[in-house]
């Protein structure tokens, strides 16, 4: 590139007063672009009256003084000068940011240039702001709570390392980052062991552990006496599941407060942990247990390994004395039902526990052992806040979940539960007549979902999905009093009094402010009024969002088929239409809502949420992706082929079911 620049006498003009600007304050303009005394310009008589050249050592200050000072008068450089100077738009951009400087502020003191052949008068500037220190970048002087709500959505960002990039900027957002950057490490167990930079130990407090293929359990832990902020350890992927010796390094750091498991760890081929509750004590706090449903497993693969019988066993052994171990510190536990201690639980007290989460498949014998065990559990657990019972009904199995059954509800205080969610809950517990004045959400749901049950062979070849219809749906609201309820989620299948439901919600939860609507058409041959029911719930003035899976009678079905893989490409288009007429209809008679979601079948399991917002109406853009927390049902199982043919539950052109 040729080291002298020929520049306008306009563009003479406006850099001659940034050098005499930039010599003038005593700090420079950010440090880095301030021109020392040494840096002189010459004026090549050959260039002509109207022309400067400037010589190599201003190249680097000029081109960016230049720029900063043609933008502070509202005059960006043209076309030709942007080439000369060899900047893009995207590099003055950056330039403006990286100098500090509030260019807004700096515009309002300084006076317009007057273009016009005569002599140019110099730019002035007060005394006061020449000497006063530049102002921080915007991004500085936010406050640090906001500045630690941009960094955790840059570090949840896909795909990653934005806040990475953003910490590099300069050295003030380095330590604003440094907490959040490093806050979550990993550590693979059987490599070379590793101390962990002084630098970086003060912020990690959540490790996460991959095994290599036949990792030693000795290896585990190494880095622990070095960190002394972990609070949080998560096991992914070890080859031969979790031993004790590493459940019994985290018992020996107080700090460490939280155990996660990974869908990929498990307890197999690990020895029983030792079932003496005396030698499992901890202070452990959280502990979460993958509570996927468990399907038989294919027989090439696993006939030579473990039964389903044998890992089921193995499982329950081992989380009975790490669930006893923190009875008397655990605040949350998430828990797989079907092998979860729920008898042994309901001997010992809980006087800490806030959430427990009991999903994945419910045990054969649920009829039986729900009832006898969950009421005197729930005796024992006075200060819980969130109770989920989300597990599939196995088919040897007759009846609903039953958190209460028979016994009278009286004689439990769940005054202090906020949250509650049930599937295929029994509409006859007693649970529903309980007193709970402050529970802000309700979930009355089904699981696995109902259309994943019927599109699925490998749901409803060992499960069963007994749906709540219309008519029991309301006898379970009308027996609730929840008049603080926020968020609201239904399931069920219509008939004859659908509308008196719909009318009652409207009615009964004046502050709803979050609706989920899972309704099903009572016959194959049944059209749904989509209008009908958005005049309904239209009434409820306080509703925010809005979510909806109608059953429409021309949906192609859930995943339809694999075999016509069109089949959604030609259903999307009217589904869309749909969800704008839905949120058309409503925005007049509810002033406070914000958007309307409706579920939408790719070719393959989970389903998603199509989102249309309010703001979005005039342009009519959906918002539409399968991040984890907008699917609306589970992947399908990584043991089961995503080629295998599912045939579809609706009759169509392509397939039978």
């Amino acid at each position: 590139m040729d080291s002298r620049f020929q520049l306008s006498a306009d563009d003479t003009k406006y850099y001659s007063i940034a050098v005499a600007e930039l010599r003038r304050r005593s700090d420079g303009l950010g440090g880095p672009y301030y021109l020392p005394s040494s840096c002189s310009s010459t004026v090549d008589a050959k260039a002509g009256p109207n022309k400067a050249t400037w010589t190599q050592p201003t190249d680097f200050v000029a081109k960016r003084v230049f720029v900063i000072y043609r933008h502070l008068h509202g005059h960006p450089p043209g076309s030709n000068t942007a080439l000369m100077l060899s900047m893009s738009s995207f590099q003055r951009e950056l330039e403006l940011r990286r100098i500090n400087v509030d260019i807004t502020h700096l515009r309002s003191r300084c006076a317009p240039i007057e273009h016009s052949k005569g002599e140019q008068q110099p730019l002035e500037l007060p005394d006061t702001e020449l000497s006063s220190a530049p102002l921080p970048a915007p991004i500085l002087r936010v406050d640090h709570d906001v500045f630690t709500i941009i960094a955790d959505h840059l570090l949840r960002r896909k795909p990653s390392g934005s806040l990475s990039k953003l910490s590099v900027c300069c050295r003030r957002l380095r330590e604003l980052s440094l907490p959040l950057l490093f806050s979550r490490c990993t550590v693979f167990v059987g490599s070379v062991p590793a101390i962990p930079p002084a630098t970086i130990r003060p912020y990690v407090r959540h490790l996460t552990y991959v095994w290599y293929w036949r990792a030693v359990s000795d290896q585990f832990g190494t880095e622990l006496p070095y960190l002394p902020s972990v609070q949080s350890i998560t096991f992914d992927t070890p080859a031969y599941g979790v031993p004790w010796e590493a459940i019994q390094t985290c018992r020996s750091y107080p700090n460490i407060k939280t155990i996660v498991f990974n869908e990929t760890a498990t307890f197999y081929r690990v020895p029983p942990y030792p079932q003496d509750i005396a030698l499992t004590t901890s202070t452990f706090e959280e502990l979460s247990y993958p509570s996927f449903i468990k399907l038989p497993l294919p027989t090439k693969l696993w006939k030579s390994l473990v039964t389903m019988d044998q890992l089921r066993a193995l499982e329950s052994a081992c989380l009975l004395p790490l669930v006893l171990g923190m009875h008397d510190t655990a605040r949350s536990l998430a828990l797989p039902l079907e092998t979860a201690p729920i008898a042994e639980m309901a001997t010992v007290d809980w006087p800490s526990l806030q959430r427990l989460s009991l999903e994945g498949s419910a045990p054969s014998d649920a009829d039986r052992r729900l009832p006898m065990n969950m009421p005197a559990m729930l005796r024992r657990m006075r200060r819980l806040q969130s109770l989920t019972l989300n597990a599939a009904l196995p088919r040897s199995t007759t009846g609903r979940h039953r958190v209460l059954g028979n016994v009278p509800p009286s004689e439990y205080e769940l005054s202090n539960l906020r949250s509650l969610v049930l599937s295929h809950p029994d509409p006859d517990d007693n649970i529903f007549s309980a007193s709970m004045p402050n529970l802000l959400h309700l979930s009355l749901r089904d699981w696995p979902r109902h259309y994943d049950f019927l599109a699925l062979s490998y749901y409803h070849a060992c499960h069963r999905s007994p749906l709540l219809t219309a008519t029991e749906m309301l006898s379970v609201l009308k027996r609730l009093h929840l008049p603080e309820l926020r968020t609201l989620e239904l399931v069920y299948r219509a008939d004859h009094v659908d509308d008196d439901l719909l009318r009652y919600v409207v009615e009964a939860f004046p502050k709803l402010r979050h609706l989920e609507i899972h309704r099903y058409r009572p016959t194959p041959s049944s059209v749904v009024d989509y209008g009908h029911i958005i005049r309904i719930i239209s009434s409820l003035k306080t509703l925010a969002t809005l979510r909806l899976h109608l059953d429409f009678e021309d949906d192609p079905g859930a995943y339809a088929c694999d075999l016509n893989a069109y089949a959604h490409t030609f259903w999307l288009p009217k589904l869309t239409k749909r969800g704008w007429d839905i949120l058309k209809m409503m925005v007049d008679a509810c002033p406070e809502l914000e958007s309307v979601a409706l579920v939408f079948f790719a070719s393959g399991p989970p389903s998603t949420w199509i989102w249309f917002h309010r703001a979005s109406l005039a342009a009519r853009k959906p918002v539409y992706n399968s991040y984890p927390g907008n699917c609306d049902s589970m992947p399908r199982p990584s043991i089961h082929s995503r080629r295998t043919k599912t045939p579809c539950s609706r009759t169509c052109t392509t397939c039978t079911g």
